[in-house]
């Protein structure tokens, strides 16, 4: 996936799907901007209710399996529905790309 930034006006965008655990469990997902460096760009994908924070390029390192992301590996805790919840990303993601900044009411 290309590295898309967030645009400076937009702080969050929640996902249509749910992320769905190893249990059963649903949380919310949404991209979001960072809290500690508003400046920094890079979306952060956020499974709400989890310890599942992520930057955009930082995802391939939390994956566990195809479809399937871990969050406690010591619970043996998982999103099992990865692969729907990084198709919501990309289709955000690709949306934003669309903005242009005359079309932009300030």
């Amino acid at each position: 996936m290309e590295q898309i930034k967030l645009p400076v006006f937009i702080n969050e965008i929640p996902l249509e799907v749910k992320a769905i655990d190893n249990q059963g469990r649903s949380y919310d997902v949404i991209l979001r901007r960072s809290m500690l460096e508003a400046s920094f760009d890079e979306p952060i994908l956020d499974i709400k209710g989890t310890p599942a924070k992520y930057y955009m390029s930082q995802l391939k390192f939390a994956e566990c399996a195809p479809g399937c992301i871990l969050l406690d590996a010591g619970q043996q805790w998982t999103i099992d529905n990865f692969d729907q919840i990084l198709a919501a990303v990309e289709k955000e993601l690709n949306e934003l790309t669309k903005i242009k900044r005359p079309n932009i009411l300030l």
